[in-house]
């Protein structure tokens, strides 16, 4: 869902970062047990490809001021970026690589289980 990072003064912003690609690129191919991320893109184009455990897919572009809240457990991500884009990351919570679900068969046996 587009949003404003503005918009989400509830979330407690534990870690941000920022990622840029000066190359066209895909990134994510993870999702993450316990946090929760704001995405923003600051400028550029991002397309993102999203997955729930149940295998449900939702494909989408962002656009400057545009981004998408990631709760946890819910989403596998991958994001292509075009040439020159940067997405503004926010999470509730510091980095842990434990909180990573690195691969696709484990997320997707979370829906299997549930």
């Amino acid at each position: 869902m587009p949003f404003d990072l503005a918009s989400i003064t509830w979330l407690d912003i534990q870690r941000i970062f920022i990622i840029s690609d000066y190359r066209e690129s895909v990134r994510g191919g993870h999702a993450h047990k316990r946090a929760l991320q704001a995405l923003q893109v600051a400028n550029g184009k991002v397309k993102c490809r999203l997955s729930d455990v149940l295998k449900e897919q939702w494909e989408f572009t962002l656009t400057p001021q545009s981004g998408v809240l990631l709760t946890p457990n819910m989403f596998w991500l991958e994001i292509f970026f075009e040439l020159d884009s940067t997405v503004i990351v926010l999470t509730d919570l510091p980095f842990d690589e434990k909180d990573y679900i690195r691969s696709e068969e484990e997320f997707f046996n979370i829906g299997a289980n549930s």
